[in-house]
């Protein structure tokens, strides 16, 4: 079951992401991780794609089949912010494949209940 995720919000949270230390990647695919503070249990994504990825449509098709992916598996990851940049080389990525490598990045950085 898909899960409605925030996106991050704020100049002092993404600068928390910037210096954070739970870090993972996963090919093409890095993951930062900003645990959330006490009393909070929501999840924010925040995506850097930047343009050697390709045109403004396949950016946002590759923010929209991520944010897709974060949404899946909302459930099994811990409460936080997750910033989450690629490389070029997402693109060549089928769904499955970027499947696996968002969801081992976004657990490696800490994100992970289990």
């Amino acid at each position: 079951m898909s899960r409605q995720i925030a996106p991050v919000r704020g100049r002092l949270l993404f600068q928390g992401l910037a210096r954070s230390q739970f870090r993972a990647q996963s090919g093409p695919i890095r993951v930062r991780f900003s645990p959330a503070s006490e009393g909070q249990s929501g999840i924010a994504v925040a995506f850097a794609v930047n343009r050697k990825v390709g045109g403004a449509v396949v950016r946002n098709q590759c923010r929209r089949r991520m944010r897709a992916i974060a949404g899946e598996i909302a459930g099994e990851i811990a409460p936080g912010a997750y910033l989450i940049s690629v490389t070029d080389r997402v693109v060549s990525l089928d769904y499955q494949e970027l499947h696996e490598r968002l969801v081992e990045a976004m657990r490696g950085a800490g994100g992970s209940k289990c």
